[in-house]
């Protein structure tokens, strides 16, 4: 067994060390590019730029953003809720099946816009306050329909997120909980059967092993433009503050029902 583990972790090296190699030598290029007046200029004339769209942008966006998401949304219930018309005069088994997952597709997908479409209107929404002084002073009315638009699409989502889960809740009446209910997911998940929560686990794996690898190249990707822009530790700092919740949360879980398991 020892033997295996040696070769394995061999084999997994061979493929590990051309990888750091080509970031070292890529990191160091970019040091030594960033040292360079004629980087400096570059990243000076990017930054302008960049901070003179996104302050424009961001009350605009903000509110295509949640006109569109909360249009989708209620497109993607509405079909989903005429299904629900047919699959309640269905006769067969195989008809029944077939409206089922075709609603529970259409479910999730008006669940994950909804998703979307909140958390870019939290990160346009943010730039917007980040620029308050310029947007009130110039723009005032603007930046007020931007926040209505913003407090719309807060209440709205909440609201198409009731809605999906009820019409869930009609298609399978042992479901219990209210999206409105802080304990939500927990009552959600225990009134699931047991291929249900296994697809809910295996989902939330998924998702964890996704967003490690997206805080990791989020952090060197920021070491790097550092050399460019001069933004600080405090991006780094987030991100890793952030990764450090979802490594320690996974890992006391793991350990808590493990214990569980043994007990």
């Amino acid at each position: 067994m020892n033997k295996d583990n040696k070769q394995e972790n061999k084999k997994a090296l061979k493929k590990l060390i051309p990888v750091v190699v080509v970031a070292g030598i890529v990191g160091g290029l970019i040091g030594v590019y960033a040292a360079t007046n004629s980087a400096e200029n570059l990243s000076d004339i990017i930054g302008r730029n960049l901070e003179a769209f996104i302050m424009a942008a961001s009350p605009y966006l903000v509110i295509l953003i949640s006109t569109v998401g909360l249009i989708l949304e209620i497109i993607i219930y509405n079909s989903a809720k005429k299904e629900y018309a047919m699959y309640e005069k269905a006769v067969d088994d195989e008809e029944i099946d077939k409206y089922t997952e075709s609603i529970d597709k259409k479910n999730s997908m008006a669940l994950l816009t909804g998703s979307v479409t909140l958390i870019l209107a939290f990160m346009f929404y943010g730039a917007t306050m980040a620029y308050i002084n310029h947007h009130i002073e110039s723009e005032s009315f603007l930046y007020v329909v931007a926040l209505i638009f913003f407090v719309v699409v807060c209440f709205g989502t909440s609201k198409m997120q009731q809605l999906v889960v009820d019409l869930e809740k009609l298609m399978s009446p042992e479901k219990k909980g209210s999206v409105y209910d802080l304990n939500f997911s927990s009552k959600w998940e225990e009134s699931c059967d047991e291929m249900e929560k296994l697809l809910i686990y295996k989902s939330a794996y998924a998702s964890y092993r996704a967003t490690s690898f997206g805080y990791a190249f989020a952090v060197v990707f920021l070491m790097l433009m550092s050399f460019f822009f001069d933004y600080g530790p405090l991006p780094v700092m987030v991100v890793c503050a952030l990764w450090l919740v979802t490594v320690i949360s996974y890992c006391l879980a793991a350990m808590k029902y493990d214990k569980e398991k043994i007990n």
